[in-house]
């Protein structure tokens, strides 16, 4: 995962990067973004994410209002807003996703 504060690669899913001589950098908060229960709408947000640079990880969660299985799907704190913009561009495509 490219971290958005120091542009570096880093381990996924991992909330600490490594900024400059391998010391720790900022520490990445990870907020929730959606509850996704289709694999196509799955992946079209999570290309889109990959796309516009926001760091993300998906999770397994027990569904909040239906009885199906769901993944939450997390973004960096700092890139949340941006986040918000490519989720309504994905759902905005009109293909059936479930979120």
């Amino acid at each position: 995962m490219i971290c958005p504060e120091c542009g570096l690669d880093h381990e996924e899913g991992s909330p600490q990067c490594l900024a400059g001589e391998g010391e720790p950098g900022p520490q990445l908060e990870f907020i929730p973004l959606a509850e996704v229960a289709d694999a196509e709408a799955f992946q079209a947000l999570a290309l889109r994410l990959e796309e516009d640079g926001i760091p993300w990880y998906i999770q397994s969660e027990p569904p909040i209002e239906s009885g199906e299985p769901v993944a939450m799907i997390y973004v960096a704190e700092n890139r949340f807003r941006r986040a918000c913009r490519a989720l309504e561009a994905v759902r905005l495509v009109g293909v059936d996703q479930r979120f």
